[in-house]
C-alpha cells in the first residue's frame, strides 16, 4: 500500500498543478511528468521482474497518458521478454486433501491475488497490449510457451494456467473482417498445444463462451481428443481440477454446443474416458484427496446428458484404482517466537484503538511503540535471509509477519497533494 501510495502521490500531485497553471505552462509540465515517468519506470528495470510488473501495470492502469503509446508499448514488451524470470512459472492449485496444509494453501492463494508468476505477467502484459498493438499482441502470444512440469503425490499443489486461457479468449474474440480469421485461428491453434491437464481444462472452460463455425468445431474437438489421448494425467493434477470444479462443468457446456451444430460427442467422451482411467487407474495418492466415487457419477452424468450412454462405456471402480503412493509431507510457514511478545503488545494495542475508534468515537488513537515495530521488522528480514531448503516458506513467513504488522499499525494521518484532489 506504502508503495501504491508513492506512485499516486507523484501523479496526483502533478495532475493538481496542472490544473493550476496556464496552458503552455501545462503542456511543458506534461513534457516534465512524461519524462519523470520513464526515468522512475527505467528505474525500476533493476528490480526483480515480479516489482517491475507490479509497478508498471499500475502506473499503466492508472495513468496510461502519463507517456506516450509508443513507450507503453515498449515498456509491455520489455516485460513479456523477462517474465521468464519470475520465481514462480505458473499460479497454483491446491490438489491436497481437503483439510489442507497451511502452507500449501496460503501459497496457492497468495499466487492467485498476486499475479507475480511468470505466466501472469506475460499473459497480463499481452492483454495491456491488446488496444496498443493488436499484432503484437498476437504474435506475442503466439511465442508465448506454458512452463513444463509434472506433478505427483509428493506434491501438494499443481500449476494453474488461467491467466494464459483468459488472453486467448480476449484474442479470439477480437472482431475480424471475412479476410482476418486471425483471431479465431488462434483458438484452433491452442487446441494442438494442450500439453497438460490444466491446459486441457483452461482451454474448455473458455471454448463454451466462443462463437465458431462447424467446420471449426469439427477440428478443434479433434485436437482435444488427441491431447487427452497423449496425456496421462496425476491423481493429483486431476485433485486439483476436481477441487475448481471447472473440467467436468466445461466439458458438459462444450458437449451441447457439439451438439447444437449436429456433431458427435462420442470421440470426446471416449477420449476424456481413457484420459481418466490412464491417470486414475495407475496411482492413487495415500492421502485420498480426490473422490473417485464422484468422478464415476460425473462422467455417468455426461454420458446421459449427450445420450451416448450406448457408444460409451461407463466407468467403474476398478477402472479407477492405481497403486498407492506416498502424500507430499506437510509443510508449515515457520513462526518465530521472538515475533510473540512485541505481537502481543500490538495486538492489545490495536484492540484499544478499536474501541476508542468505534466505542468511545475518540479519533485521538495511541500509536505503538517504534521499538516493537522495529523489533518486528527485523527478525522478519533475517529470518528471510536464511539459507535453507524452503525458500518459498521464507517468503510466505515474511509475508504473513508484515501483512499482520500492516493490520494492527493504526492508520496515519496523509498530507499532500492527494487529499485535495476532487
Amino acid at each position: 500500500m506504502f508503495r501504491l501510495y508513492l506512485i499516486c502521490l507523484f501523479i496526483l500531485g502533478t495532475s493538481t498543478a496542472l490544473a493550476q497553471t496556464s496552458p503552455a505552462a501545462a503542456k511543458s509540465r506534461v513534457s516534465q511528468r512524461s519524462l519523470d515517468a520513464a526515468a522512475i519506470m527505467d528505474a525500476t528495470r533493476t528490480l526483480p521482474v515480479e516489482y517491475q510488473a507490479s509497478l508498471t501495470f499500475e502506473v499503466l492502469d492508472n495513468e496510461p497518458n502519463i507517456v506516450s503509446s509508443q513507450q507503453r508499448i515498449a515498456w509491455l514488451l520489455d516485460l513479456i521478454q523477462g517474465a521468464h524470470a519470475a520465481h514462480y512459472p505458473a499460479m497454483l492449485s491446491y490438489g491436497g486433501p481437503r483439510s489442507g496444509t497451511q502452507f500449501a494453501l496460503e501459497e496457492a492463494l497468495y499466487l492467485k491475488a498476486l499475479h507475480v508468476d511468470s505466466v501472469s505477467i506475460e499473459a497480463e502484459s499481452i492483454d495491456r497490449l491488446i488496444p496498443l498493438d493488436r499484432d503484437r499482441a498476437m504474435q506475442a502470444f503466439l511465442s508465448m510457451q506454458l512452463p513444463q512440469s509434472s506433478t505427483s503425490c509428493s506434491d501438494s499443489s499443481t500449476p494453474n494456467y488461467t491467466p494464459y486461457f483468459n488472453t486467448l479468449q480476449r484474442l479470439a474474440s477480437l472482431p475480424g473482417s471475412s479476410s482476418d480469421a486471425m483471431p479465431r485461428a488462434l483458438l484452433v491453434d491452442a487446441a494442438g498445444r494442450l500439453s497438460s491437464p490444466s491446459a486441457i481444462s483452461g482451454y474448455l472452460s473458455i471454448l463454451k463462451d466462443v462463437h465458431l463455425e462447424s467446420s471449426e468445431w469439427s477440428l478443434v474437438s479433434g485436437r482435444v481428443e488427441q491431447s487427452m489421448a497423449l496425456l496421462h494425467p496425476s491423481d493429483r493434477e486431476l485433485s486439483a481440477l476436481d477441487r475448481r470444479g471447472e473440467l467436468s462443468s466445461s466439458l458438459a457446456e462444450v458437449l451441447a454446443k457439439l451438439g447444437d451444430k449436429r456433431q458427435s460427442a462420442v470421440e470426446l467422451l471416449q477420449a476424456y474416458r481413457g484420459f481418466l482411467a490412464r491417470g486414475l487407474g495407475s496411482e492413487q495418492c495415500s492421502d485420498f484427496s480426490l473422490d473417485r466415487s464422484a468422478i464415476i457419477s460425473e462422467f455417468d452424468a455426461l454420458r446421459k446428458k449427450a445420450a451416448v450412454t450406448e457408444q460409451v462405456h461407463a466407468l467403474e471402480m476398478r477402472d479407477l484404482l492405481g497403486s498407492p503412493s506416498n502424500a507430499a509431507p506437510a509443510r508449515k510457514i515457520p513462526f518465530d517466537e521472538r515475533l510473540r511478545a512485541p505481537m502481543q503488545k500490538l495486538f492489545a494495542l490495536s484492540a484499544s484503538n478499536q474501541q476508542k475508534q468505534y466505542v468511545a468515537h475518540d479519533p485521538d488513537l495511541t500509536q505503538p511503540d517504534s521499538q516493537d515495530v522495529t523489533t518486528i521488522l527485523g527478525i522478519a528480514q533475517a529470518n528471510y535471509e536464511k539459507e535453507d531448503s524452503c525458500a518459498e516458506c521464507r517468503f510466505l513467513s515474511k509475508q504473513e509477519t508484515l501483512s499482520t504488522l500492516m493490520t494492527l499499525l493504526p492508520q496515519g494521518k496523509r498530507q499532500g497533494p492527494s487529499s485535495r484532489r476532487k
